[in-house]
């Protein structure tokens, strides 16, 4: 309740709470009687048939462990016996001021709609923040979706790459014998092309991955080093960065915020060490660098992090666009201008 205190405290905005996960009658009027000064909107019981397998990153996807239509069925009447609905409704019925959602420019939509990112989105990519892929729609982009593990090529026309989150380790052996998908991915990246890649995204365009069984897995080897899935979490928490050169999410001194969560890490032998500072003389503009200076949640100092390579982005941190107002506008300034010929 005391993160519920702080919640309400930091949004004033806030209309209503709705319990979960609440065991009985008791249990529930147990926590209504801790909530001051907030209406307590109603709660859903404790039930079985309600909940989502999880593993190591948290929970199974919607793909792989979709509801029932039985237990959405019961999960309504659910609602409909315990929440108050006609107030949620009534509730929402307000005109929302000084709203940081930003209109379409048609101006901005005419000269960016031949724009096409592509986004990796199968069983090993599928974590994004819908915002973000929202926000680049706003700003005129066409978004289309590929997959690593079963096509063959990037899609043709594509002006710019996306590779999120998700399950590589899971899928690596599929990843790993989809040789014409890295080999064009790879291609693309030594053009100059742009991609953007995040958390299980970075870790395909590394050399390869070590699953949770130590078996090594060959992957598109943009970045010349390897990563490790570990036992145990290597990274968790809120995250801000502050670009320390000119990127696909902004300018110099440009900052972003997102958040980490992992179980993987780079190898850091002597020779993974090594390639940290590695430059590939016998290719233009082909220096290795890390550009991001980051923060964790309290204002830490943190280790350096987002690898570039060419135009090639990668890091463990899922970054939210909406973090700066002008990310997205960024991002597709950068795939406009990025030369590669």
């Amino acid at each position: 309740m005391s993160n519920f205190e702080l919640l309400s405290n930091f949004e004033p905005c806030i209309s209503g709470v709705i319990f979960n996960r609440v065991a009985s009658d008791r249990h529930y009027q147990r926590v209504k009687d801790s909530v001051l000064d907030v209406p307590v909107l109603g709660y859903l019981p404790r039930d079985l048939d309600f909940e989502i397998p999880h593993r190591h990153l948290g929970l199974t996807v919607a793909e792989e462990a979709p509801i029932s239509a039985e237990a959405i069925d019961k999960l309504a009447d659910a609602v409909l016996e315990h929440i108050d609905i006609e107030r949620i409704i009534q509730d929402s019925k307000f005109k929302v001021q000084n709203s940081n959602f930003k209109t379409p420019n048609s101006e901005l939509l005419t000269l960016n709609s031949k724009l096409r990112i592509a986004v990796a989105y199968d069983k090993a990519f599928c974590f994004y923040y819908e915002d973000n892929l929202d926000l680049l729609r706003q700003a005129g982009a066409e978004i289309v979706t590929f997959s690593p593990v079963s096509d063959s090529a990037v899609p043709d026309e594509a002006d710019a790459l996306y590779i999120g989150g998700g399950y590589p380790e899971l899928h690596a052996e599929k990843l790993s014998a989809n040789k014409p998908m890295l080999e064009s991915i790879k291609k693309y990246s030594d053009a100059g092309r742009p991609i953007y890649a995040e958390c299980g995204g970075f870790m395909y365009l590394t050399d390869g991955i070590y699953d949770f069984d130590n078996v090594f897995h060959p992957m598109a080897g943009v970045f010349p080093f390897k990563t490790m899935m570990k036992k145990g979490r290597s990274g968790l928490g809120y995250r801000e960065a502050v670009l320390k050169e000119r990127s696909i999410l902004g300018k110099k001194g440009a900052v972003v915020r997102g958040h980490e969560f992992h179980y993987s890490e780079i190898i850091k032998d002597s020779d993974e060490l090594r390639v940290m500072s590695y430059e590939l003389k016998d290719k233009k503009d082909s220096k290795l660098s890390r550009i991001y200076s980051v923060k964790d949640g309290s204002g830490n100092d943190l280790h350096c992090e987002g690898f570039k390579v060419k135009n090639t982005l990668g890091s463990y941190i899922h970054i939210h666009l909406g973090s700066n107002h002008s990310a997205e506008e960024n991002f597709i300034d950068f795939c406009k201008g990025a030369t590669w010929k």
